[in-house]
């Protein structure tokens, strides 16, 4: 009994861990997207969002409860819809992080073209993930101090470039406060809630928590609050101190919109741009290695004859993201929304039609969960869909 308790997780170190799940490099381009698509508008999508992901995250949360065993979204989807389902929507989940992968390699492939301008940024980009790669099956892996170095990394130049920027703050930068009309609204979903999938990180910790049924609800409101706060914050003051022409140029990034801002904070800058960098090739490594052994472990569900071994599976969640980084440009943001978004929604169904015994309260947070996976998807698919037939 006391070896089990000693393994808990403390409520506060769960939150924190549900926080740095959701905050990444992801946040440094978004101004760039919600400038180009809703304008400060945006700030009304932030909140919607977060709405909707503590939905959907206190929905997987009794989904855990309900079905505490090993294997996630196979898990949950095949209370209902058997094996078939299962594997679907753990590749879902598997496709759709691997496609913000390939977002993430995109971002620091263009940071990278800062100091090296005369290279390819394909080749940038793609040498990066498969350095990283290469580490992963070197067995290379990051320590505790070295993933707090880098929540610290992310979290400084945020704070710097929101105190920045409130000392420039304008109400006029605030207008015309919805450019591109209320469809902007929707349109801009895929964006911000790019920033906060990882939320489900913090439902895996559901054994490893005291008092997990009470806690966990908590955990997940709370670390849904806090980034949101961040986003908001971080967002507001980009919308209040940036005038919306600065971020028009084809392929600019943030870090070379706060230089054309202020142009005497060159050392401002270069932390930035390192920042993402670095943070961005956390998050690829550590996503690299977690999604390898849950290549594995889905593999093991589809057959029991399945001898996949982990470094083989690196590499091939290596050469999907390749793919996915050659292949989905223009829809990266979308499809990504919809793979996950399904996967969260295959799971949740199982509070409605799963075997197990469920309240009333409990079933309409499944049905309020479901509702928003299905809005968020619809709204996913029919960007897809117009792009493509454009």
């Amino acid at each position: 009994m006391t070896s089990t308790k000693a393994q808990k997780i403390s409520f506060f170190m769960a939150t924190i861990a549900g926080a740095n799940a959701m905050i990444g490099a992801g946040i440094f381009s978004n101004p760039i997207n919600i400038q180009l698509t809703i304008g400060p508008a945006a700030i009304i999508t932030y909140i919607g969002v977060i709405a909707a992901v503590w939905v959907m995250a206190l929905a997987l949360a009794r989904v855990t409860a309900l079905y505490p065993q090993e294997g996630a979204f196979y898990t949950y989807a095949a209370q209902w819809g058997g094996h078939i389902m299962g594997v679907i929507a753990s590749l879902a989940y598997i496709a759709g992080l691997t496609l913000a992968m390939s977002i993430l390699t995109r971002i620091i492939a263009a940071e990278l073209g800062n100091y090296f301008p005369d290279v390819l940024p394909e080749f940038l980009g793609l040498a990066t993930l498969w350095m990283l790669v290469f580490l992963n099956m070197a067995g290379a892996s990051l320590t505790r101090w070295g993933q707090i170095i880098l929540i610290i990394l992310t979290l400084a130049p945020l704070a710097l470039i929101a105190t920045l920027c409130l000392t420039r703050a304008s109400l006029d930068n605030m207008h015309p406060f919805m450019p591109f009309g209320y469809s902007s609204l929707l349109y801009g979903i895929k964006y911000v809630i790019f920033g906060f999938f990882g939320f489900e990180t913090a439902v895996s910790l559901y054994s490893l928590v005291e008092h997990p049924e009470k806690n966990v609800p908590r955990i997940l409101s709370l670390s849904i609050v806090i980034v949101g706060a961040i986003y908001l914050s971080f967002i507001t003051s980009i919308l209040l101190a940036i005038p919306r022409e600065f971020f028009t140029l084809p392929g600019i990034t943030l870090s070379q919109v706060l230089l054309h801002m202020f142009p005497y904070y060159t050392w401002l800058i270069d932390m930035v741009r390192i920042s993402i960098i670095v943070t961005i090739m956390g998050t690829l490594h550590a996503l690299i290695w977690s999604l390898g052994e849950l290549l594995c472990a889905s593999a093991r569900r589809i057959t029991t004859k399945n001898r996949l071994q982990l470094r083989p599976a690196v590499v091939l969640i290596g050469a999907i993201v390749t793919l996915n980084y050659l292949v989905f440009t223009s829809i990266g943001f979308s499809l990504t929304a919809l793979l996950l978004v399904f996967s969260y929604g295959t799971s949740i169904f199982a509070l409605i039609a799963g075997p197990a015994h469920t309240d009333t309260q409990t079933k309409i947070v499944g049905y309020a969960g479901l509702c928003v996976a299905l809005f968020i998807m619809s709204v996913a698919l029919f960007e897809i869909i117009s792009i493509t037939t454009h």
